[in-house]
């Protein structure tokens, strides 16, 4: 997997003595409770296992951290769906919010895994949130997804209204579209 370097992050492959504990407090966290798939409680054991599915050589997960002092910022990761196309997901550790460090992230994996060379050369790149989850909205917004709408889904045995949206390299350049004010927390 390829290391990413940022203007302030660096991001590479989940390192289970490096990053267990940080993951571990990260999801103690009640909004990444709610608006991941983690479990619910979060446990050690759970941890272990993201470990265990994370590192693969064929994975596009990064753990965040920042450049200047290594500090835990987050989680992002791209996973197969079906030829040519991933989903993406991401979450941030609570201290680090507000400072766009996700978006930053975000833009550096999707060149790596649209990229044939250094990544698995997706053509499209999908992302998906419950619809009162505004920050991620912003962050697929801010980095050029475009929004496709909602749909419903079966999330921890409830149907939940999703937002969705996608990125494509066929588009020249990608650009943010279609996004309504309320999803990304505009109000009139």
């Amino acid at each position: 997997m390829t290391t990413l370097a940022t203007d302030r992050l660096l991001l590479r492959a989940p390192d289970r003595q490096r990053d267990a504990d940080d993951v571990f407090h990260a999801c103690q966290d009640p909004l990444i409770q709610r608006y991941t798939l983690v479990p619910v409680p979060y446990t050690r054991a759970d941890a272990a296992t993201f470990f265990d599915r994370a590192v693969r050589p064929t994975s596009n997960v990064f753990v965040i951290r920042r450049a200047v002092d290594d500090a835990f910022v987050g989680v992002c990761g791209v996973r197969e769906v079906a030829p040519g196309e991933g989903s993406i997901g991401f979450w941030c550790a609570p201290t680090m919010r507000g400072h766009g460090y996700l978006r930053e992230a975000v833009r550096a994996i999707l060149d790596v895994v649209t990229s044939g060379a250094d990544g698995p050369g997706f053509r499209t790149v999908r992302w998906r949130a419950m619809t009162d989850n505004i920050g991620s909205a912003r962050v697929a917004a801010a980095v050029g997804f475009a929004y496709t709408g909602p749909e419903w889904e079966d999330v921890h045995g409830v149907p939940t209204q999703m937002s969705t949206a996608r990125w494509s390299v066929d588009e020249d350049p990608p650009e943010a579209r279609g996004w309504p004010p309320t999803v990304v927390g505009v109000t009139g």
